[in-house]
């Protein structure tokens, strides 16, 4: 798969997470930039295209051990890098050497962002800018650099996602009232799901696409979807709940 992308080789290439795949996208960007990957609209109902933004949770929580000498640094520590003044350190390095703020944005010296550009791994090896991604505030980062703190061959997908942003803090952790039953039929729903859409993109005519319709929220019924639903719109009420308290 790597090389494929490195070379072009993909019509249509899908993926959940572009942030864990910079580099395959740099070596074919950096071979022909005009025949570099972009974002393209694809294929939707008559629903408007969305994509899930940040929620009120984050994915990763951070932990002091018992055998932790002085808890407070380390509190301190972890609170300085999710700071602004702790994002340009972690993320862009030393002001006045690594990079100067003009106009309020962050602009790394040629040399650091000419290897970025270029060699993201070998930027990653050399300087470590970014590492700390398990405490990284985005929303400083993106205050800080924009667009440029992507590598070009990122650039306009990550730009072209903006429009399809919605906030997703109503349904965070939906899921956590489903019992294990409820898990077992949504993923068999899911399965059924991706079969059928599979046939639906070969689909001859409307018709068939409705049979294939039917065939399959039939599926989704005998498998306690309503069970399903209910759990999760009582995820979806707490969380509204909670939302309200801070208006």
């Amino acid at each position: 798969m790597q090389a494929k992308i490195s070379n072009g080789s993909y019509f249509a290439y899908i993926n959940a997470n572009l942030n864990a795949d910079p580099y395959t996208l740099t070596n074919w960007y950096n071979l022909d930039p005009e025949k570099a990957y972009i974002a393209v609209k694809g294929p939707s109902t008559d629903r408007p295209a969305t994509l899930e933004g940040p929620s009120i949770a984050g994915w990763t929580r951070t932990f002091i051990p018992k055998s932790c000498t002085n808890p407070q640094k380390a509190m301190e520590l972890v609170t300085y890098l999710v700071s602004e003044e702790g994002t340009k350190v972690a993320y862009f390095g030393r002001e006045g050497k690594d990079y100067e703020i003009v106009d309020g944005v962050v602009k790394q010296n040629d040399e650091i962002k000419d290897l970025y550009n270029v060699d993201p791994v070998a930027y990653q090896k050399k300087y470590g800018f970014g590492e700390t991604y398990m405490l990284q505030n985005t929303a400083n980062v993106s205050r800080l650099s924009g667009i440029e703190q992507f590598v070009p061959a990122l650039q306009q997908i990550k730009g072209w996602t903006a429009d399809y942003i919605v906030s997703v803090n109503e349904t965070f952790d939906k899921d956590r009232y489903m019992t294990a039953e409820d898990k077992r039929n949504w993923e068999k729903i899911n399965t059924q799901w991706c079969q059928t859409f599979a046939s639906i993109i070969q689909a001859k005519d409307d018709a068939e696409v409705d049979t294939l319709m039917k065939e399959f929220t039939d599926f989704r019924d005998m498998n306690k979807y309503d069970s399903i639903m209910e759990a999760r719109n009582k995820a979806v009420a707490e969380n509204c709940e909670k939302l309200d308290k801070f208006k």
